[in-house]
């Protein structure tokens, strides 16, 4: 899967800030140099496991799985309190 969304969306970026750099890297436009974001750890630790995710998942398995008994357009409830 991850290559029909790298096609179909492109690059996978938990945060609008994120930018790809030349060599691949993931890198932040806050800040000067493009480099100094408090939370880049995080989101890049988000990015990856988005990525490894896909990677893991075929279109084989989210066909079988939707045609499953009770999978299929599940109900939603909304409870207002």
């Amino acid at each position: 899967m991850d290559q029909a969304v790298l096609a179909l969306e492109g690059a996978i970026a938990p945060m609008d800030c994120f930018l790809d750099d030349s060599d691949g890297r993931v890198q932040c436009s806050h800040g000067e140099d493009y480099g100094t974001c408090a939370t880049k750890l995080l989101w890049t630790r988000v990015q990856l496991g988005v990525i490894r995710s896909l990677q893991k998942t075929t279109l084989a398995e989210l066909i079988e799985f939707d045609s499953r008994p009770g999978v299929g357009s599940p109900a939603v409830t909304v409870t207002t309190h």
